[in-house]
């Protein structure tokens, strides 16, 4: 069992990403924006970071360049509506390792999840 991280200031998206995971057997916390998430990544120290990009107070690019300035080895995956270049660079300049779209099929998220977690 690993500990996944969820964040995402939709409740529903959070509640979709964490049923999923949690079936597929893996421990999920989670956080409704980017602030409270650094809170939770240092008290739960997850295994894995699954973090929507646009949120409130801090977004999943500003959260995830704070989590590789304590931790450089988490998997992170971003999650969007879209992406385009600018996202693309800003997100492989601070270090996160997959992106998922927001329209995703659970069977893509649980690969995606698996993939990452045998390459640490």
């Amino acid at each position: 069992m690993v500990k996944v991280l969820v964040v995402d200031d939709s409740s529903l998206t959070r509640a979709i990403l964490t049923k999923t995971l949690m079936e597929a057997g893996h421990s999920v916390v989670s956080a409704g924006n980017g602030k409270t998430a650094m809170d939770v990544f240092t008290v739960e120290r997850p295994e894995l970071v699954l973090t929507d990009l646009m949120m409130p107070e801090m977004d999943g690019i500003e959260l995830a360049k704070l989590i590789r300035a304590r931790d450089n080895k988490v998997p992170i995956i971003l999650l969007s509506a879209e992406f385009n270049k600018e996202i693309k660079l800003r997100s492989e300049k601070v270090g996160i390792n997959d992106y998922l779209f927001k329209n995703f099929e659970k069977k893509d998220l649980l690969r995606k999840v698996e993939t990452l977690l045998e390459r640490r």
